[in-house]
């Protein structure tokens, strides 16, 4: 065996993490040695795989919720997915089986063909993220400012208390049903065409103890901003906010 496989697997993963996604489970058929750190492998990177498996073409095409889809696209949409479904419940299966912490989950995906079809299945890869105590959360659901296909992020989301960064795009967030937020380490927030009551937001600065840094850009769905008014009594160090209109939808 070379030396570099004699090195300790926390040392491997490291290194691991400057590769992309696709070489990542390249390595995994190198040997059994490897194979299992491709496993262990604690950073869950899907954006590259949905191109993958959606094909380049019909990926990019939905990367730009602008576009309209017509028939045919559609019928290949619904047909492809299944398969990349199942590479991401396999993939999360097999991490949560080790009983390992997963450092991030980053996630690219269309959900305006289908948001009933989709919804639990989201739902189902967020909890296993979080129930893996995920630090990082990434995603990217390519989202549109129709309100009745965006996709609405489920309650469990403010049950992440391990998570110290949420990034956001193309989603409706709305405040946690028991009006109480868990987010006990998160210290960034990345909201980008985020759907959102004022109250929203308001919570996640009262809430969050370790909050410490707030970017929003282009979100919509209130029509002023009195969460500024909290700043002066949390810990916050950096707020950062762009809209290109009016704060209305």
């Amino acid at each position: 065996m070379d030396r570099f496989s004699k090195l300790p697997d926390f040392i491997m993963h490291h290194i691991m993490s400057y590769l992309s996604a696709k070489e990542v489970a390249q390595i995994g058929s190198l040997s059994k040695k490897w194979k299992g750190l491709s496993e262990s492998f604690p950073i869950f990177d899907f954006r590259d795989s949905y191109i993958h498996f959606m094909g380049e073409d019909l990926a990019y095409t939905n990367l730009d919720p602008t576009l309209e889809f017509d028939s045919e696209e559609i019928e290949e949409f619904l047909e492809l997915v299944p398969k990349f479904i199942n590479f991401v419940d396999a993939s999360l299966s097999r991490f949560s089986d080790l009983n390992l912490r997963m450092q991030k989950f980053m996630l690219n995906i269309c959900v305006v063909v289908d948001v009933q079809i989709m919804s639990p299945v989201l739902e189902n890869w967020l909890r296993s993220a979080i129930e893996c105590g995920v630090e990082e959360l990434e995603l990217d659901f390519l989202g549109t400012k129709d309100t009745e296909v965006i996709y609405t992020l489920p309650q469990i989301m403010f049950s992440a208390k391990s998570t110290n960064t949420i990034k956001l795009r193309g989603c409706k967030l709305e405040q946690p049903s028991n009006n109480i937020t868990r987010l006990l380490s998160l210290k960034s927030l990345t909201l980008n065409e985020v759907c959102m009551q004022e109250e929203t937001i308001q919570k996640l600065i009262g809430q969050c103890p370790l909050l410490e840094k707030i970017s929003l850009k282009n979100c919509w769905g209130f029509k002023r901003f009195y969460a500024l008014k909290q700043l002066t009594n949390s810990r916050l160090s950096r707020f950062v906010h762009h809209w290109n209109m009016s704060l209305e939808p």
